[in-house]
């Protein structure tokens, strides 16, 4: 099955977003992707900060997932990693930030698995139900 969708519409795209999408895209091909890689980038950055009423009266963050398609060898990873990089860097300093908390985390659960396999073995259970 092949799934056709639209382009981009990249009139609808704010002055801002389309000068920069201009002035970096050298091809048809690499203004979608472009266009794809900074609603993306603009959804996650700013998604979580603000949030909209559906129709069914649901509060929810205004979030969009945008997934770049196109053929191997089409440009799609070298346009990419500019928009990754922010988000590979703030991980980064994620996971370094909470190492110790995770690390200790660790620790306690495998102490709380000897203490439930201990209260198991008290109490005579063999798993069996």
């Amino acid at each position: 099955m092949i799934i056709k969708s639209t382009l981009p519409p990249l009139h609808a795209l704010s002055r801002v977003v389309r000068d920069i999408i201009a002035e970096q895209a050298r091809t048809a091909a690499t203004e979608i992707f472009l266009a794809g890689f900074m609603d993306g980038y603009i959804s996650q950055a700013v998604g979580p900060c603000l949030q909209v009423k559906t129709p069914y009266g649901e509060t929810i963050p205004t979030l969009a997932y945008v997934t770049v398609c196109g053929p191997a060898g089409s440009g799609k990873s070298p346009i990419g990693k500019h928009f990754r990089k922010h988000f590979d860097e703030w991980v980064n300093a994620y996971i370094a930030a909470t190492v110790e908390a995770w690390q200790e985390y660790e620790a306690n659960k495998e102490a709380w698995k000897a203490q439930k396999a201990g209260i198991l073995k008290s109490i005579g259970y063999s798993g069996a139900t």
